[in-house]
């Protein structure tokens, strides 16, 4: 296999920014899995590790499937496009929606998240 000169970089999550996120989509009554409850296996690749190391950057998921659903297959569709599938897409919009507000009009979260994403690119302590 021959993957090229194409880099997948690791996520580097902002934690300030997917705390706020967290917090206003639990407003909107999601719940989230524990850390032990998550696993990585399942997440696949994407570009916006990439991203990521360029901005303070998040990368929610909400369930949009039972967790034992695997995406991008028959199963996966039939509840994505389901009231389930539609609760979290909306969801997801206003979490997302109310997290900028909360970026714009709090006077701590943009120092916060700023300092995170120095200190993961090690140009601060």
């Amino acid at each position: 296999m021959n993957w090229g000169a194409v880099d997948y970089l690791d996520l580097n999550t902002n934690w300030p920014l997917a705390a706020a996120f967290q917090a206003n989509a639990e407003g909107l009554g999601r719940k989230f899995a524990s850390a032990e409850e998550r696993s990585l296996s399942g997440a696949g690749s994407t570009d916006m590790g990439n991203v990521s190391r360029r901005v303070p950057s998040i990368h929610p998921m909400l369930a949009a499937a039972p967790r034992d659903v695997v995406i991008h297959n028959p199963e996966f569709a039939k509840y994505a496009g389901s009231e389930m599938g539609d609760k979290a897409a909306l969801h997801g919009a206003k979490a997302l929606g109310m997290t900028a507000y909360d970026f714009l009009a709090d006077t701590r979260l943009p120092g916060d998240a700023k300092r995170a994403f120095a200190i993961a690119k090690g140009l601060a302590s």
